[in-house]
């Protein structure tokens, strides 16, 4: 049996952490599978967006790939499933039957805003607009909407339960252990077996790796099979998070000032998760009398939907505080959260000024409606400003942390009297410490063979954790590798 590895995106080493992708090529005999562990979106480069996605291509026919798994549903894991339907995948995509629930949302706001990117590419070039339906390989979208359902068909089983050995060969099974970071997040284990030795070879993928004291999900669990190869995340593999509950204090005593001083406290959020944790946060703090009662807005369509997913899990065993309200917080008969999805809504929430709560997105400030409530009410002493998630480098949200006089959006100045306020613990990732640990959890520190792969991270942070864990872990029975954009490998069964 031969097992060969390629990494084909979303590494420490290359210029876009986003678009995850690996490589995976067991032979046995006559017969070759090939896995790919995520398909990720590559983001932030607005102008070469379809040239960086389109690459994919030239390492890998999408025809031949047998299964995908997915370790999450976040779009830098899953945004490219769709694009390979696009190019003749059949094969099975495999995923926890929560992520299964949430992908189908996240991939459909993917298409809109890629059909909006392309609608302006197409106009700057003065060419006709093109059918809603079809695609194209210089301005996208990268894929149809009929690709995103012919790719939620091929889930397989409608997704799998945590610790369900699933047989994806004579030779090779695969297990998911819950990562704690988002709801329906996978630790993804690769059983291989060599049909004359018998011996075994196991790989481990992190995907994301949630935190020991998450604020809705279970710390994540430990992988219980002895593991040759663990692939781990890095993107905070030289921080530290600071402690949350301090700053969780100071966000109740910000929305106490709120309430007595008659100010609006805007909150950027992403959609997924962090938008779930604050409704859970602020509905249980006002439930116990914490903070005062004012309302609280979800204002965003795609928030809305996704939390309609983890309203359907409240009650099955998803997240570790349950206990702690007796209703479900995610419904929309929460007392405290207004749930908007209609336009004019938003428009006329964004012009009202009295005590209350808007979580919108985008949680960077780049996109949806957020943006609206920032430019109508960052001119205002009435408003605070609460950054509770990672600001990339050239966002509207990292400029606003560094408290400028004013910003420009959509070619207006826009002049800032708004109080902004930044909170750092928020992060549903696993700081440097905690992969540290969790990497000792599931490998043994004395052991021979063994391999560690550093993946998504900052060159930084990758090349700190790779110190900590050559410091944690045998030099002569461990190696801990940083590897290149389509660096390929080979891997021995022991």
């Amino acid at each position: 049996m031969d097992v060969s590895l390629e990494f084909l995106g979303g590494l420490a080493t290359s210029d876009n952490l986003t678009g995850s992708c690996t490589a995976i090529s067991v032979s046995c005999g006559k017969k070759t599978t090939t896995i790919l562990v995520d398909v990720g979106l590559v983001q932030g480069d607005v102008k070469n967006f379809f040239a960086n996605n389109s690459k994919l291509l030239k390492s890998i026919n999408p025809a031949k790939v047998d299964y995908v798994i997915i370790t999450h549903a976040h779009i830098d894991h899953v945004g490219l499933l769709p694009f390979l339907v696009n190019n003749g995948f059949k094969g099975k995509v495999l995923c926890t039957k929560q992520t299964a629930d949430l992908i189908p949302i996240m991939l459909a706001d993917s298409f809109k805003i890629q059909r909006e990117l392309a609608k302006r590419k197409c106009q700057h070039a003065d060419e006709r607009p093109r059918n809603k339906d079809r695609t194209s390989k210089e301005t996208g979208p990268l894929f149809t909407e009929r690709d995103v359902a012919k790719a939620i068909n091929l889930i397989m089983k409608s997704g799998l339960t945590y610790k369900e050995q699933v047989k994806l060969s004579n030779q090779m099974t695969l297990k998911f252990y819950a990562s704690g970071h988002i709801l329906g997040g996978a630790i993804s284990v690769l059983t291989m077996t060599e049909p004359k030795s018998k011996k075994v070879l196991r790989l481990g993928f992190s995907g994301d790796l949630g935190r020991q004291e998450g604020m809705l999900l279970y710390p994540p669990a430990v992988v219980k099979e002895p593991l040759d190869c663990w692939f781990t995340e890095s993107t905070y593999g030289n921080k530290h998070h600071p402690e949350r509950q301090p700053e969780v204090d100071e966000l109740f005593a910000t929305i106490t000032e709120a309430a007595s001083s008659g100010k609006k406290i805007i909150i950027p959020s992403f959609a997924l998760q962090r938008s779930q944790e604050l409704i859970y946060l602020l509905t249980l703090a006002m439930k116990s009398g914490k903070i005062p009662d004012i309302p609280i807005y979800l204002d965003s369509p795609m928030s809305v939907k996704l939390t309609e997913v983890y309203a359907k899990y409240w009650d099955l065993g998803s997240f570790k505080n349950k206990h702690t309200l007796d209703f479900n917080p995610f419904n929309k008969e929460n007392p405290y959260v207004q749930f908007i999805t209609d336009y004019e809504e938003s428009i006329q929430l964004a012009g009202k000024m009295a005590p209350l709560i808007v979580i919108s997105g985008s949680g960077m400030c780049d996109a949806g409606r957020v943006r609206n409530h920032l430019r109508v009410n960052l001119p205002s002493d009435q408003t605070i400003v609460c950054l509770v998630g990672y600001m990339s480098p050239a966002s509207l949200g990292r400029k606003l942390q560094g408290n400028p006089a004013k910003v420009n959006m959509n070619g207006q100045e826009v002049i800032i009297k708004a109080q902004i306020k930044l909170f750092q613990s928020f992060s549903a990732h696993a700081d440097c410490s905690e992969l540290v640990d969790y990497a000792k959890a599931v490998l043994s520190v004395e052991a021979t063979g063994q391999t560690i792969f550093i993946l998504h991270g900052e060159e930084t942070g990758s090349a700190n954790l790779k110190q900590l864990l050559e410091a944690e872990f045998s030099p002569d029975g461990t190696q801990v590798v940083i590897p290149k954009e389509k660096e390929k490998l080979k891997i021995k069964v022991r």
